[in-house]
């Protein structure tokens, strides 16, 4: 908009804001920030956790149910140290430990999501779905607020999430 005084008009003043609203609004954006971020991160480490944690129970389920469907030996083998995933195979030599030869059903790696987990070695189900020992896994998220999950395998062959 273009001001002219012409002698009869009065000029208008441009409207906007000014240097101490923009830093007042400016500080309580960053006051938000400090108090949510915390908060957040809390919230995505405990999703990374459950995630990782729901990854290992499908995948136990899986062997379970190949394990019934295929009548034989199905085990779930953590990889890495510290464990960084875990390998879903037919057992075939019943020693729950994956071997060449022994067809390879599912691979799960979860190093990007900053969790870590306490594994067991290895879990074998047999062609009734009975797993060879009792198990405890559990999953921590590298935020410190967030919630550990325990994923529990019975040696009936149940999966649990507690």
């Amino acid at each position: 908009m273009c001001i002219q005084n012409t002698g009869k008009q009065t000029i208008k003043k441009l409207k906007g804001f000014t240097l101490i609203e923009l830093i007042v609004t400016v500080l309580i954006i960053g006051i938000t920030f400090a108090v949510g971020v915390p908060g957040l991160q809390s919230l995505l480490g405990n999703v990374s956790v459950s995630s990782n944690a729901d990854k290992l129970t499908t995948s136990l389920a899986y062997a379970r149910g190949e394990a019934v469907a295929r009548v034989t030996d199905v085990a779930v083998e953590m990889v890495g140290s510290p464990a960084t995933g875990w390998n879903v195979f037919l057992d075939t030599n019943a020693d729950c430990a994956q071997v060449a030869g022994e067809e390879i059903l599912r691979v799960v790696n979860i190093t990007a999501d900053n969790v870590t987990f306490t594994p067991v070695t290895c879990v074998r189900f047999n062609e009734l779905g009975e797993a060879d020992a009792a198990a405890n896994y559990t999953f921590t998220s590298d935020t410190a607020s967030a919630t550990d999950v325990i994923v529990s395998v019975s040696a009936t062959g149940y999966v649990r999430v507690n």
